[in-house]
This record gives structure tokens, C-alpha cells and sequence, in this order.
């Protein structure tokens, strides 16, 4: 394996890999376009500080031998562009990585040859409030080689200092900070499967969000349709014998209506026809009443829509839905949606007072205008609002870059509560993170939704989202053979036990953690809410194992004795033993790992 580091100046080989071949590590900090800044954690003790929007920080030349050449840069601060410049000067942009890390991260802007990159590469930084601040860039001509596996900080080998701060509350985990979607839990031969709901009941969810697009087909053909379509109707028959044995464990139940039926739609242009507005809202309450009136399942969350903002607001924006109208004469519709929205409120409140609806389950809320609007047209009706977020849409990208959109996921759903209370000032409309994994595209089938790296990925998201203010979140999903925690034929996979553990023993108050090495072990601490014990979680993001030494500050349990247990590439074990943890108390935390130490067993 041949690998090339390129630092702003060409010195001689410092290491060999085991075949003979050279490879070099030049620093930035060697031949500096900013402010030289010590920091143990980056790779060699010293990194570079750079400011001001769109401002040079990082130029190589090519080496002279190879054609093609994978590129990373280890970074954060800032989105960073890439350019190619030529034997002229003339600069060529050449990629862009967005993501803004606020941890040191290695990052790829892919591959180029050398015609396309000229004689040298240049790095630009966006714009950022902050810093950026820059470590290394990597050209390799090999696609397998990865930085974060080969290349780690001096201060590895010292164990990550941890300290957590017991009395420093920033946010509070219930049991539906830790819930689930049901992909089959419209189908009775799915939900009266003994195996079925013995995992779910294993996995706790405090909220069991029942979606399937499915729901509207016809209750004869699709094994998830409720509706009796010749007779433009709700099929009564087959929902009584969804519900009849679904979660005997009693979450809450959480019913995704995500659309209307065909025959509210005639000319089929994805927007529901302006005459069927109320004939919808009937349609929804008389799913309210069959449920929980009929059969008594007492659902008690409702949810309008599911990311219908795409057709309504994003589609008729350009740049993705940043931009203005695409075409001036037809504007967005994200009012309309509201008022659908409004219609059916009330009416679901008609058919049982009891219950909360929310919505509109936003495929896309970093486009805040959009959210706004709706959440102002719909505000006195909305019992919660509902987004989704997924980190990425490809199996190319790294696991550093799919670690590092959890922080996104954080930053999402702060935006959503902040707007909540701005335009709701005097009502609490709590943020549902109702939809979350790793890929939105389910034909890439990404296998790190079904290994350990799905849990690793779960605890990192949980983290964020509950510390930035969410009050429930919900995975994608529970049973199926690309998302699931459990495979279609029930097994249970990885991040089916991180649930249970959550649900276990972490609901209570979310508190402050100092980290040496955020970016290497996360730690999501919770002191219980009967106060009778407190919960770790160490979450390692990286493929190496870790040494971690936990101080505490405010510990009022005298004897810090705790159970261990794990979800690693081995597999699961679950709380046992008891250590007991000081600053002296050294642990390892193995590589893509999740590791639970629990105080009241």
C-alpha cells in the first residue's frame, strides 16, 4: 500500500510501511499559513489557527511519482474546499466537505488524477464564526487506506481524561428519548409474532411510531394497508387484528397517517385535491375512533403527514430548497400543507379529546423559512412537531464523516426548539426526532446499519439530540432487513441492545462532561431520575481500542462501584461484575464499541 503525505513542503521519509514502501508526514505546522497553536491531540502536539472567510490555509505539491490520488484532510472549524492549481497559478475547484466538525475529524474529498489537480493542491476555508484549524492533508493512491485507522495523535497511548460533573444538569432523558418506528406494526401477521414482541418488549421503546407508507394500500394486497379501497373506507377488520396483541409490554403508540388515498388525489400531481381538505380530516378521525374508541388501544400520539414539505415547500425551491422560487408564478404551498394539517387537528381532538397530534414529520428542517411558516400557521393546533435526519445517503462515506453528522443532528434539532419557543412563546411544543439513521437511501443497504457500528452511531445521535433540547427521539427502525435492530427474521442486531440499555437504566437528567479527546470517546452521563444511582456511557468512535481514566465532581453515592457491560465486533454482554471507578481506575474502551457501566442493577 502506497501512501503519499503532503504538508506544505516536501521533507525526507520519517517511517517505512511493512512493504518497503516510503510514505511521508509533513506537517502544517512545519510550514505554517496561520498562527502555530500546540494542541496534544492533534498528530504530531502542534496544528495551525486559521481565520477569515474564504482565506488560503493549506498548499502541496503533487509527489512526483503516481496518477491517482485519494485525498483527506484532518481538520475542524469549518466547511474546507478543495482546489487544484496549475503550472500557470490558475486554480480549478475540485470538491467541497461541508460538514463543519467541532472535533478534529479526517475527511475525504475523493478521488482525482493528475490532470485534474495541476501541479499542487490548495485548501480554502469556508465561512465560519470560528476558527479552522488544520493537521494534515493525505494523498493516497489507494482507495482502502484510511487515517483515522493508521494515523493517531502522540497522546494515543495516554489514557483520555473524563470528568464528569454529576450537579451540572443540561437536559433530562425519559423512556421516550429512546423509542422506535414500526415499520411492520401494521401487520397483524408481524404483530402477533410471539419472537417479534418479546424483542420489542427486550428493546423498551417508550414510543412505538407506527409508519409505513404502506398504511393507504389496499388492506387486500399490501400487508401493511388499512384501507378498503373499493369501498373508500378503513378495512376495521384487519386493524382489529393488528392491534389486537400489538406491544403488550404499553408504550405509548405513536400512528403516522402519511398521505391521503389515491381517490383524494385525481389528477395525481401529489398535492391533495382543495375539495377533499375536510373529506380527508373525517378520513383521519375515523382511524382515531376505530382505534381507540372501537378497540380501545388508546394511541395517544397522532401524527399528519409524513415529509410532505418535499412537494409542498422544497421541490418548488431551487438550490435544494435554499433558493428562491424556481419559477415565480408558482409558489411554495408550506401554508396550504399547514392548513390540511389544522383541518385534521381538530378534527382527530373531535374524535378523542385525549390525544396529541402533531406533525408534519419535515424531511428537510435545516430549511428553517419553511419551518418557521408552518410552525406560525400551525402553532395553536400542534401538540409536537415532528423532523427527520439521516447522516448520509452513500456507502462511500467514512465512518468519521457518518460519526460526525450526529453533531448535525444536534444542530438540527436546536434550530427546531429555538423556533418553537420563539413562535410559541406561551405554549410548549416539545421537538419529535421521529425518523433518524444513517442512510436516507435504503438501496445502498449500508452495513453499518445492521453491525455494531449502528449502535455506536445511535448512542452518538441520542447524545446530541437529547442534550440539544429533543424530547423524544425514535429510530429507524425496528424489524427489517436493512434498518433493523432486529433482521427479518428477528434477530436481535447490535443497536437493538443499546436500547436496551438506554431504556434500562439511562432515563433521567443528561449531565456536563469534559473530555480530553471528544472526538475519540464520546460519554453521554445520566443520573437517574429516582437519584438512587447514575449511568455511563462510553462511546468509542474509532477503530483502535482506547485507555479512558473518569473523574467525577458532585458524586454523592458514596463507593463509585459499577456494572460493565458492552457492544463491540464480539458481540453483546450485558452489565455484570463490579469495578470501581476513580481517577486512578484506567479502562479500555474496544475499538467501534459502546460500553455501559450502570450503578443500580
Amino acid at each position: 500500500m502506497k501512501v503519499f503525505f503532503i504538508l506544505l513542503a516536501m521533507l525526507p521519509a520519517i517511517s517505512f510501511r511493512a512493504n518497503a514502501e516510503p510514505y511521508r508526514i509533513i506537517y502544517a505546522a512545519d510550514n505554517p499559513q496561520g498562527e502555530v497553536t500546540s494542541d496534544k491531540t492533534s498528530l504530531k502536539g502542534k496544528c495551525v489557527k486559521r481565520s477569515g472567510d474564504w482565506q488560503p490555509i493549506f498548499s502541496a505539491m503533487l509527489p512526483d511519482k503516481g496518477e491517482n490520488f485519494k485525498i483527506w484532510i484532518r481538520y475542524h472549524g469549518s466547511a474546507v474546499q478543495l482546489k487544484g492549481v496549475n503550472k500557470a497559478g490558475a486554480q480549478k475547484e475540485l470538491a467541497w466537505i461541508w460538514a463543519a466538525p467541532t472535533e478534529w475529524t479526517w475527511a475525504s474529498f475523493g478521488t482525482f488524477n493528475r490532470s485534474q489537480i495541476g501541479e499542487r493542491v490548495l485548501v480554502i476555508r469556508g465561512q465560519a464564526p470560528t476558527p479552522t484549524y488544520i493537521d494534515a492533508l493525505v494523498l493516497s493512491p489507494e482507495d482502502t487506506f484510511n487515517p483515522s485507522i493508521e494515523l493517531i495523535p502522540i497522546s494515543d497511548s495516554i489514557p483520555i481524561q473524563l470528568l464528569i460533573d454529576w450537579k451540572n444538569v443540561i437536559a433530562h432523558a425519559s423512556k421516550i428519548s429512546y423509542s422506535l418506528n414500526a415499520f411492520v406494526g401494521f401487520d397483524p401477521a408481524s404483530t402477533s409474532n410471539e419472537r417479534y414482541q418479546k424483542n420489542m418488549a427486550y428493546m423498551n421503546p417508550g414510543i412505538v411510531r407506527l409508519h409505513n407508507m404502506g398504511l393507504l394500500g389496499d388492506s387486500k394486497k399490501d400487508a401493511s394497508g388499512w384501507v378498503d379501497t373499493p369501498h373508500k373506507r378503513w378495512d376495521k377488520e384487519k386493524i382489529g387484528k393488528a392491534l389486537k396483541n400489538a406491544y403488550l409490554y404499553h408504550p405509548h403508540l405513536l400512528i403516522n397517517i402519511p398521505g391521503w388515498p389515491d381517490w383524494m388525489d385525481k389528477d395525481k400531481d401529489g398535492y391533495l385535491d382543495k375539495d377533499q381538505f375536510d373529506a380527508y380530516a373525517r378520513f383521519c378521525a375515523e382511524l382515531v375512533r376505530i382505534v381507540n374508541k372501537d378497540f380501545k388501544k388508546k394511541a395517544l400520539y397522532w401524527e399528519i403527514t409524513n415529509e410532505k414539505d418535499g412537494v409542498y415547500y422544497t421541490d418548488l425551491h431551487s438550490d435544494g430548497g435554499r433558493g428562491g422560487l424556481k419559477d415565480p408564478t408558482k409558489p411554495d404551498r408550506i401554508e396550504e400543507l399547514a392548513a390540511i394539517y389544522n383541518r385534521c387537528a381538530i378534527a382527530l381532538k373531535k374524535a378523542d379529546s385525549s390525544i396529541k397530534v402533531g406533525g408534519p414529520a419535515f424531511t428537510r428542517p435545516d430549511l428553517l423559512p419553511g419551518v418557521r411558516r408552518f410552525i406560525k400557521a400551525a402553532s395553536n393546533n400542534l401538540d409536537f412537531l415532528s423532523y427527520h435526519a439521516y447522516a448520509s445517503g452513500t456507502v462511500a462515506d467514512s465512518d468519521s464523516f457518518i460519526f460526525d453528522r450526529t453533531i448535525i443532528l444536534g444542530q438540527a434539532t436546536a434550530d427546531i426548539v429555538k423556533i418553537l419557543k420563539e413562535s410559541s412563546p406561551s405554549k410548549y411544543i416539545p421537538a419529535f426526532l421521529d425518523e433518524y439513521n444513517i442512510s436516507w437511501n435504503w438501496e445502498t443497504r449500508d452495513p453499518r446499519m445492521a453491525d455494531n457500528r449502528s449502535a455506536v452511531f445511535d448512542a452518538l445521535a441520542i447524545k446530541e439530540v437529547v442534550n440539544s433540547g429533543a424530547a423524544a427521539c425514535m429510530a429507524w427502525n425496528e424489524k427489517d432487513g436493512i434498518y433493523g435492530k432486529t433482521d427479518n427474521e428477528d434477530k436481535l442486531r447490535p443497536a437493538a441492545h443499546l436500547f436496551h440499555l438506554l431504556n434500562s437504566w439511562f432515563v433521567g437528567d443528561s449531565v456536563m462532561i469534559t473530555a480530553d479527546l471528544p472526538g475519540v470517546v464520546n460519554v453521554y452521563a445520566i443520573q437517574n431520575t429516582d437519584k438512587k444511582g447514575c449511568s455511563i456511557l462510553l462511546i468509542n468512535r474509532t477503530e483502535r481500542t482506547r485507555k479512558v481514566q473518569i473523574s467525577m465532581e458532585g458524586w454523592t453515592g458514596g463507593r463509585k462501584l459499577f456494572a460493565r457491560g458492552e457492544i463491540t465486533r464480539a458481540g453483546y454482554t450485558a452489565p455484570m461484575g463490579l469495578i470501581e471507578i476513580n481517577p486512578k481506575t484506567i479502562m479500555e474502551v474496544p475499538a467501534l464499541s459502546v460500553v455501559a457501566l450502570v450503578t443500580n442493577q
